[in-house]
């Protein structure tokens, strides 16, 4: 219990922080990711739109990378059709590990317009072929609605709740 000075205005007792070296790691990594961008639909519009000085998506943590070898999460923005599920694959067993997974939008969630029964070929969600953490909704999302998926994946990789992962080989 802390006292206080003359005036009411500070804290006159140190306090420490106390934290496991797991904790800290948990921190640290949900505040560190480097992301790659799989954007083939009207979704990724949004995706940008984070970027721009109202919303600043980096000052989450969350830094856009070229490479997938770099990269710890991967958002998958729009629908994925057959021509591209190996790619999409390709990329996730190439990133680092541990590794996450945003489905962005309602193509990549559930496979909108484009599921197989819809009007136009499609494969269906992308929950099919890569383990996915986080689920955003919306066609497409509001960036607000981004940044709250964000910091929900934030939280899960703070008190490690993984999605099970299945063989998507």
């Amino acid at each position: 219990m802390g006292t206080f000075s003359e005036g009411g205005s500070r804290l006159t007792q140190k306090s420490w922080i106390t934290a496991t070296r797991d904790e800290l790691i948990h921190w640290a990594q949900a505040h560190s990711m480097w992301y790659f961008p799989v954007q083939s639909g009207c979704c990724a519009n949004e995706l940008i739109h984070t970027y721009s000085s109202q919303y600043d998506i980096e000052r989450f943590g969350v830094l856009p990378q070229v490479e997938p070898r770099q990269a710890d999460l991967l958002i998958i923005t729009g629908a994925i059709n057959s021509k591209s599920v190996e790619s999409l694959k390709r990329v996730y067993f190439e990133m680092v590990e541990p590794k996450y997974v945003i489905a962005l939008g309602a193509c990549a969630c559930s496979g909108g317009l484009y599921r197989p029964t819809g009007p136009i070929t499609g494969i269906g969600p992308v929950d099919e072929w890569v383990p996915v953490d986080v689920y955003i909704p919306g066609c497409p999302p509001r960036p607000e609605t981004i940044l709250h998926g964000l910091k929900t994946l934030q939280e899960k990789i703070r008190e490690r709740v993984r999605v099970k992962k299945k063989n998507f080989n």
